[in-house]
């Protein structure tokens, strides 16, 4: 086969994510290939977006819910 997954070409969006300096959410954000990146799945991404730094999804922790009130008979 002419083209191996060895040969692939990376995308920017993972190049940003792999610096050893770090990037910014609007370096991220500015990248053309964010919104394909996210529809194709890459993983480095989602998990970025999920568990990282990043993230506005709010950390709740599970609260036990009261008993149902118990009806008397009069």
């Amino acid at each position: 086969m002419f083209w191996s997954m060895r040969y692939a070409a990376t995308s920017s969006i993972d190049t940003i994510l792999e610096r050893e300096g770090g990037f910014t959410l609007e370096e991220l954000l500015e990248e053309d290939e964010l919104l394909q990146e996210c529809k194709s799945q890459n993983t480095k991404l989602l998990e970025l977006c999920v568990h990282g730094p990043f993230c506005c999804a709010p950390r709740v922790a599970p609260t036990p819910h009261p008993s149902p009130p118990q009806f008397v008979r009069a």
